[in-house]
């Protein structure tokens, strides 16, 4: 008797490690951690966002986005907005706010390094495989700014 209880003691946790962990169900393909491999403006690459060798991941949760910069020091810093996607496009909202943030500001501000404008930005979605995507945009000066992002999580 004393090893059937510890039988069912070992299922009752091992079914408790494997419960839900997503925030509010499944959000498909998109959910988890992208990282961002190249940026280009106009068909020409744009460096900037990475030439001190800094990575940038989009991190994909319920209906929030987090873009978060990391540079080689591990210095971190994130961006945190909303998203919503439809079957040809993403709209990332950074215009949220708290008692700190003015709306669009601060943790709640777009990643400017990155090119993306403050504010509603809707992205194209050129591509999307489940393991990679291509996003496209019209940026501040009327230009066509383009993602390619790489699920890595």
């Amino acid at each position: 008797m004393k090893q059937l209880s510890l039988y069912l003691i070992l299922l009752a946790a091992a079914l408790g490690m494997t419960s839900c962990v997503t925030n509010n169900g499944d959000i498909g393909d998109l959910y988890g951690v992208w990282a961002l491999d190249e940026v280009t403006v106009d068909g020409a690459e744009y460096t900037l966002w990475n030439a001190d060798g800094s990575s940038t991941n989009f991190e994909f949760q319920n209906n929030i986005v987090c873009v978060q910069r990391v540079t080689p020091l591990h210095d971190q810093s994130s961006c945190w907005g909303t998203w919503e996607r439809t079957s040809t496009s993403i709209e990332f909202n950074f215009t949220h706010h708290d008692d700190s943030n003015a709306p669009g500001t601060g943790t709640y501000a777009a990643p400017a390094w990155i090119l993306m404008p403050d504010g509603v930005t809707t992205a194209k979605v050129v591509s999307d495989t489940g393991r990679r995507m291509e996003l496209t945009f019209c940026g501040v000066d009327g230009s066509t700014v383009s993602y390619r992002l790489r699920k890595t999580y």
